[in-house]
Formats: C-alpha cells, structure tokens, sequence
C-alpha cells in the first residue's frame, strides 16, 4: 500500500501548467506533478526548453549565418567562415537553463508556493479522483484531488518505419543539444519543426536532406506560404517530396540516411 494525501487541486505538468498557480488559490492545498521534458527530465515544459524559445533563439542565429548568402544581390561580398556550435548552443542553453532551474525552485521552496507541493515523477489515473505517482526517483505515492488539471503537453513520437527505433535517431527533444554538428542530416518529415530544424541546419553549413510525403512543405498552412516555402527549400537544400521513407538501417557511415530527425505529431 502508498501512502494517500488529498489535495484541493493536482495539476499534471509545468508548462501551461505552471501559469495555473496564483494568489487566487492560496486558500486552495495544491500539488504539481511533472516528470519534466526531454531526455534529462527539465522542469519548464516544452515551450521554454525544447520548442518555442530555444528554436526561435536558434533561428536567429540561422538567419544571421544565412545572410552572406544573400549579400551579393546587394552588391556586397560576404563569407561564412566558421561556425561554432558548441558557442551557440551553451549561449542559448545558458540563458534558458538557469531559468528552467529557477522556476523549479520557485514552485518548491519560495513562500509564494506555500500551498502548493511540487512532485517530480509520472502520475496515472486510478479513477477520476485518483492518481497514482510515480517519482523521478522511483518512489511512489497516491494522491486524490477535488480538482485535476491536465497540462502534460505533446512530445516526440517515432513513426512505425522498419529500423528507425533500432537506428537511434535524433528528435526536437535532442536534436539542439548535440555535441557538434553532423556533417549530414536527415529530416523526416515537412511540418513546422521539420522546417523550422532544416533551415537551422541548413545556414550552419549542415548538407540537409528533407524527406516529405506531401508534395509541398508546411502542407497544411495557407497554400501560398507552402508553395513558397516549398520553392525557397528547393533551392536551399535536398527536398524530397511526395516519398514515404519505408526503412532505416546503419551502415558503416552511421546510417542510411546519415542523422535522422523525428518531430512530434
């Protein structure tokens, strides 16, 4: 048997989650409970550590590696020397990750949150009322609540392609934190983050294949968007559309399609 606290209110997840929380619920017993995101279990949620933030800050820097590409159409010559990731990455990570480790201790121990406990781990519904917890640290507890709110957020999937779990791809959870930059990547897949990682790569000097089942990128946005996006990739980098990638497999070089990138569904 687990220990049973009840609560007022159980909020699941620390993304639109965490704005739940205020002075209007201080006289509300709160728990929050997160396993956090990602690889290493980073409390925050998707937005500030694996999606809008840092790939908006990644973008940037794309943009600003990209523009010697178009410098000689305004009469002026310009080169990209050198680029170097591990900066770019620690500049990005550097500011994001103080923060993600501020908010948790924001949610933990300041007297703010002095209704509210703060549970790392994964809950699970026992019934409508009732959720079963199980710690980042492998212990486990029952907790009821009055109130749940759910706020778990979205996370990558892997497509059911032959070979792809076994070749061990990259997602958007990993993708931005790697080591170095690979020489060749593979992108499967034409939605926003698909692009969004293909421009990135592409302007770092990154040889970028973009595999679609869709005849244009971003085939569900405004066709004009898709279409230009579609002609503007073409020119940028290897686009492959209207192909189903049917297996994965390792060679001796890494694997047969060099990286692979999954983004969620």
């Amino acid at each position: 048997m687990t220990e049973t606290t009840h609560y007022d209110i159980a909020l699941i997840g620390s993304g639109s989650a965490n704005s739940f929380p205020g002075p209007e619920f201080a006289d509300r017993s709160i728990v929050q409970i997160d396993r956090g995101v990602g690889p290493d279990h980073v409390f925050g949620g998707t937005c500030l550590n694996l999606g809008c933030i840092p790939t908006k800050m990644f973008v940037h820097t794309a943009n600003l590696a990209h523009a010697p590409a178009d410098a000689a159409r305004f009469g002026l010559t310009e080169q990209l020397r050198h680029v170097d990731w591990p900066a770019i990455r620690d500049r990005i990570f550097g500011r994001i990750d103080p923060i993600t480790a501020g908010g948790e201790e924001y949610r933990d121990a300041h007297e703010d949150n002095a209704n509210l406990t703060l549970l790392r781990g994964t809950a699970r519904f026992v019934d409508r009322s009732t959720l079963h917890v199980i710690g980042n640290d492998g212990t486990e507890q029952t907790v009821t609540a009055g109130t749940i709110v759910l706020g778990a957020g979205s996370r990558p999937v892997l497509p059911p392609i032959d070979g792809l779990a076994e070749a061990h791809p990259h997602t958007s959870d990993t993708i931005m934190r790697i080591d170095q930059l690979p020489a060749s990547l593979a992108i499967l897949g034409s939605g926003v983050i698909a692009v969004e990682m293909a421009h990135i790569f592409a302007s770092l000097g990154v040889e970028v294949t973009l595999i679609a089942r869709s005849p244009q990128v971003l085939s569900a946005a405004d066709a004009d968007v898709s279409a230009r996006l579609t002609e503007i990739l073409g020119d940028r980098l290897r686009l492959e559309t209207e192909l189903s990638t049917t297996s994965v497999h390792r060679t001796g070089r890494g694997s047969s399609c060099g990286d692979c990138v999954t983004a969620p569904r």
